[in-house]
């Protein structure tokens, strides 16, 4: 089946509609999910470094009671998914799982480094417990000394549920940004297509031999500079169709005038004792002005007349005529 310069144009506006979409709505999700990240990891931070500032002290004077008492407030963030204080071995005090047992050593690279790092360390990291998560870990300062750290987790979950949100709704946006494009398409291309349908109709009527019919196009643009074009086409293909007409005539009257010219020379060499006598005649255009001929004189003489007459074609012709007959009527008057 032939492609249609609708169905053409349809397609490449749809494609360009959802590639143009997808760009952007991966940009937009990267940006809003870089921003959701970048709002969990300094809430976080700030969270960690309040229960780091408030339980050095109980750090310090072991008071596990006060330490479980800061991280009861976590549970208030559903967002936080666990949090635990460790000392400076890395091994817990409290944590807000109860299942997980005090003493419990985490010899991760992330709380070794946390105890001797200045700043926090904040992590994006995936467990088959917790999932997709935020991990970020304080160090918790005494005076100069650091003597335990601060460790949450923040569930990224709601940063994916967001940006899977808006990946739908921007497929919605992508699907009836299709739909009006090619509700608008369409229209623009039958606008633009009927001057061509209406262009492809003349010629093939024009085609068709005939040559008066006139293509119809009220557009200024290049259809109707091509219409134009078609028309002034047909105009001079009815004149190179005339002369054409009045060639082939003119070829046949040529030809019936040659005739009659070689009709008015000898058929025939004249038969004299002694000689031998002959001719031969072409002439350079279709009708010529050169004349010959072999006149029968009195007194058993016989004449020959060679004549080149001034000009070419049919009057050349009908000079070679008339001069005929002037010799023979001389012959036969007895000039």
């Amino acid at each position: 089946a032939k492609s249609s310069i609708r169905r053409k144009i349809i397609s490449v506006v749809s494609l360009l509609i959802i590639a143009i979409m997808m760009i952007v709505g991966y940009i937009i999700n990267f940006m809003v999910r870089a921003q959701l990240e970048k709002e969990i990891k300094a809430k976080g931070e700030a969270l960690a470094r309040n229960i780091a500032a408030n339980s050095a002290e109980a750090l310090l004077t072991k008071d596990e009671l006060m330490l479980g008492v800061y991280l009861d407030k976590l549970q208030e963030d559903s967002s936080v998914i666990y949090g635990m204080i460790l000392d400076a071995e890395g091994k817990t005090i409290s944590h807000t799982d109860l299942t997980i047992p005090k003493g419990v050593f985490y010899d991760d690279l992330v709380s070794l480094r946390a105890v001797h790092s200045d700043v926090p360390i904040i992590q994006t990291d995936k467990s088959e417990k917790y999932g997709r998560l935020i991990d970020i870990s304080v160090p918790v300062v005494s005076g100069r000394a650091k003597i335990g750290i601060v460790r949450l987790g923040f569930s990224a979950a709601e940063i994916f549920k967001t940006t899977r949100d808006l990946t739908l709704y921007i497929t919605g946006i992508a699907a009836l940004g299709v739909l009006l494009g090619i509700t608008v398409v369409n229209l623009l291309v039958s606008k633009i297509t009927r001057p061509i349908k209406t262009l492809t109709k003349g010629a093939e009527i024009i085609g068709s031999g005939k040559l008066d019919f006139t293509i119809k196009s009220e557009s200024s643009d290049e259809i109707g500079q091509l219409a134009d074009t078609f028309n002034e086409m047909t105009s001079k293909l009815k004149v190179a169709q005339r002369n054409l007409i009045e060639q082939e005539k003119m070829k046949q009257e040529l030809k019936i005038a040659r005739d009659i010219q070689q009709s008015l020379l000898p058929e025939g060499s004249p038969i004299i004792e002694g000689f031998e006598v002959e001719s031969f005649y072409k002439s350079a255009k279709e009708i010529g002005g050169d004349y010959y001929d072999f006149l029968v004189m009195p007194g058993n003489k016989l004449g020959v007349v060679i004549a080149d007459v001034s000009g070419k074609g049919v009057p050349g012709s009908l000079g070679m005529a008339v001069t005929r007959s002037i010799f023979r009527t001389q012959v036969q008057n007895g000039g």
